[in-house]
């Protein structure tokens, strides 16, 4: 293909050439010109002096005869001798044949007048008579015969200078009709070049914009096409590579990023799934990173920088900025073992241990700090409750120890000292061992079932309330169904049962909440009275189950309802009902445990009302229906 470049130099050329043609074809034609009517108007110039000295000198020759007088006669001298040079003159610049040819006859009718009249007239003597008729008719005609020669060649000199200047113009028609010709032959070629300029450079152009658009939109797979002259492909092929490379490295870009954002989001699954709390900070103290378990542990907004982190050491002091640990590990220092109190947005306090150290990089500069924690609320929590625990633990054991061991000491002096032992006196201490170890047992197996409530794994399973209640209460109150009635005995309960729910939870935890539940409803009623116990179902849907356990008892006052979920706390113990004070808080922590709530209200007619939410495995039937029992 041949090249846009070359083209276009073979259009400057033509343009240049047309020019200088024109521009040097008019100067020879010009100076031609000048040349020849230069020559032409010195003849004619020459020629008119001839024609006045004739003039003069036939001036000078009539006054001469009309004056008598030679003064007159000057004109006449001049005229002849200034006649010759301009002859000569007009001779020398007339070039054309037949301009000499009527120069050489003008000459000839010049001298006839100067030899047959002029001359003879000057040389004779004054006449005072003036001038013969005869002689001034030979010399009149004489003259005019010069005049009229003179005519004849001065229009030669004019159709000379006339046909100079139709040379020049035809010259120059011809000359502008080349010119013309190149003009309209450059014409030609620009058209022809600028068709090709637009087919072979501005549609590859066009196209070459359409691709830059097309990434400057965001198209990544934009090419410009390898077509047009050997510049624009050049080019093509140029961006083409620039593109493929950079395409090479923005994959290996996304490449490096993607495995970047994978190791981060890798890092920081790391650090949300361990249950320490971590918060980092660059060189200048700004806020770098925060896991989850430190957003937690936080419960407001983490601020941008460690000037703001406003938290309490155990003593309660504030912490000042500058003693903050990532501030303390930012001067280099290392903190360990630091407990720091947490303000809860309810003005509770969440005690955490702290660490915190300086990082650095490679070459030992210090580029930021990092501070861990852990929540030890739960274990401060533990210790007040062992303490109060090993207490009441202590406490309720040594009593009944204590009359075990009395009785067990009395037995023993009297086997001791031989003493006969009535049956009837042995039996009431007998009773009261007894009474004492089942006490021991009770608490023991309260303190294994508070301990197992709190510790053991769960292992949620679907678990049918109906059969289990059921059966709870058949456990229940078999001994009282089996136990002959006398005027002594306990009036028998009414237990109703609507129609429970499947819950999804662990089955044997469930049934100790319901055993205590309905356990506490038969224990804690009114003297003489039955129990009138209700287990029915408030509300079912696909994901919660709210239970219902009622009774007419003695109640819960109202001032102890927040704290009868509480370890170790009994509502009545100045009545004389047995018991731990375990139960209600091994209620509260398997409903907590499995995510659910407990509650308690007034039974409307006296009595209490607690309220159990679970999760549900189905939603309850439509068709409930009741059992008395």
């Amino acid at each position: 293909m041949t090249s846009l470049r070359r083209r276009f130099a073979w259009l400057v050329t033509t343009l240049v050439l047309v020019g200088i043609m024109q521009l040097a074809g008019g100067q020879i034609l010009v100076s031609r010109f000048e040349s020849s009517t230069t020559r032409i108007d010195v003849a004619q110039t020459a020629h008119q002096v001839m024609l006045q000295s004739m003039i003069n000198a036939e001036t000078g020759i009539r006054g001469y005869q009309l004056t008598a007088n030679r003064d007159f006669l000057q004109p006449y001298t001049a005229g002849v001798a200034r006649y010759p040079e301009a002859l000569r003159t007009a001779a020398a610049y007339t070039g054309d044949a037949a301009a000499r040819q009527r120069l050489a006859e003008e000459d000839a009718a010049a001298q006839r007048w100067i030899t047959q009249f002029a001359a003879p007239a000057a040389a004779a003597p004054p006449d005072t008579s003036g001038p013969r008729p005869g002689v001034s008719t030979h010399g009149k005609t004489l003259f005019d015969a010069y005049r009229q020669a003179h005519t004849r060649t001065e229009d030669v000199f004019t159709a000379r200078r006339q046909a100079a200047a139709h040379q020049l113009r035809t010259t120059n028609s011809i000359l502008q009709g080349g010119l013309a010709v190149l003009a309209l032959l450059a014409v030609v070629l620009a058209l022809r070049l600028s068709e090709r300029t637009r087919r072979l450079l501005l549609s590859p152009l066009s196209a070459l914009q359409d691709v830059l658009g097309r990434l400057a939109d965001g198209d990544r797979s934009a090419r410009a096409p390898v077509v047009g002259p050997p510049e624009v492909k050049l080019l093509a092929q140029t961006l083409n590579a620039c593109l493929d490379e950079t395409a090479r490295a923005e994959a290996g870009l996304r490449t490096a990023h993607d495995t970047l954002l994978r190791q981060e989001a890798y890092v920081r699954q790391v650090l949300d799934v361990i249950d320490v709390a971590v918060m980092t900070c660059d060189a200048d103290g700004a806020i770098v990173s925060v896991n989850q378990r430190a957003r937690r542990l936080a419960r407001q907004p983490i601020p941008a920088h460690i000037r703001d982190l406003t938290h309490v050491v155990h003593t309660g002091n504030d912490v000042q900025p500058e003693d903050h640990p990532l501030a303390r590990a930012l001067t280099g220092q290392t903190v360990a073992g630091l407990e720091m109190t947490f303000e809860e947005p309810d003005g509770s306090h969440k005690a955490v241990m702290v660490d915190a150290r300086p990082m650095r990089d490679d070459a030992g500069h210090l580029i930021g700090a990092v501070v861990t924690g852990y929540d030890v609320s739960t274990l401060r929590a533990r210790e007040a409750e062992l303490t109060a625990f090993a207490g009441i633990v202590a406490h309720d054991l040594r009593a009944p120890l204590a009359a075990v061991a009395g009785f067990a000491d009395v037995l023993t002096h009297d086997l001791d000292a031989g003493t006969e032992i009535d049956p009837d006196v042995l039996r009431p201490t007998v009773a009261r061992i007894e009474s004492g170890t089942r006490r021991m047992g009770q608490l023991i197996d309260d303190l294994l079932a508070y301990a197992t409530a709190r510790d053991a794994p769960i292992r949620p399973v679907p678990v049918d309330l109906q059969p289990m209640v059921d059966d709870i209460v058949s456990e229940r109150t078999a001994h009282l169904h089996a136990a002959r009635p006398s005027e002594t005995s306990p009036p028998l309960p009414s237990i109703t049962t609507g129609a429970l729910p499947v819950l999804r939870a662990d089955a044997p935890m469930i049934r100790q909440v319901l055993d205590n539940l309905i356990g506490n409803a038969l224990k804690y009623t009114r003297a003489q009275q039955p129990a009138e116990i209700s287990i029915t179902t408030e509300k079912s849907t696909d994901e919660w189950a709210t239970i219902c356990v009622a009774d007419r008892g003695i109640g819960i006052p109202a001032e102890q309802r927040h704290s009868v979920f509480t370890s170790f706390h009994r509502a009545h113990p100045e009545q004389p009902y047995t018991g731990t004070g375990l139960g209600l808080a091994i209620c509260w922590r398997i409903v907590d445990r499995h995510g659910g709530s407990i509650a308690i209200d007034d039974n409307p007619g006296g009595g209490t009302r607690i309220h159990l939410t679970l999760p549900a495995a189905e939603p309850l039937a439509t068709t409930a229906h009741a059992d008395g029992t």
